[in-house]
């Protein structure tokens, strides 16, 4: 799935009942907390939504980090590190007995040059994805992300959304 939306506050709308279906669902949950919240603030909107978060986050079912530590790793966005680190983290949640992953991550952050990779990382991301027991929702702003991007980004998700000013709409899917 992908999502555009426009504040913090449409974000939250759609990425709180995601992660708190996945938890109850016995999904390991990932957020790769986009750089215009931090950390302190997506935990916040988490616990407001999810009851007993403190407990899904202590038992390690529920993980945030800062996109730029994801998807930047090594300095620059290198799409085979990132399908692979996904990976590593489904296995894991398999391991520790979670029913699967389910993640969401933001990647606006990304400067021009970087975007044809993102591009890219996006059609290989729904083509391992497909069939798995991964669920991911990539979330991008809808300041930062223009009309042909958003439409290439549609193309590589089954569903695309986009929600501004708490106004949701169902762009594909």
């Amino acid at each position: 799935m992908c999502l555009f939306y426009g504040s913090s506050k449409d974000l939250f709308e759609l990425v709180v009942p995601y992660f708190r279906e996945g938890l109850e669902r016995n999904k390991f949950c990932v957020w790769a907390v986009p750089e215009s919240l931090g950390l302190k603030e997506a935990q916040q909107a988490l616990s407001v939504g999810i009851g007993g978060l403190k407990e899904y986050v202590e038992k390690g079912q529920m993980r945030l980090f800062e996109a730029r530590s994801v998807y930047n790793r090594s300095g620059r966005f290198i799409r085979s590190e990132i399908l692979e680190s996904w990976g590593k983290i489904l296995e894991e949640a398999l391991s520790l007995g979670f029913d699967g992953i389910r993640i969401s991550g933001d990647a606006s952050f990304l400067p021009e040059e970087e975007k044809d990779e993102l591009l890219l990382y996006e059609k290989e991301a729904d083509a391992v994805i497909r069939g798995s027991k991964v669920e991911a929702l990539c979330t991008y702003t809808v300041d930062k992300t223009d009309l042909v991007e958003m439409f290439i980004l549609s193309t590589c998700h089954g569903s695309t959304f986009r929600n501004k000013n708490s106004r949701l709409e169902i762009l594909t899917g």
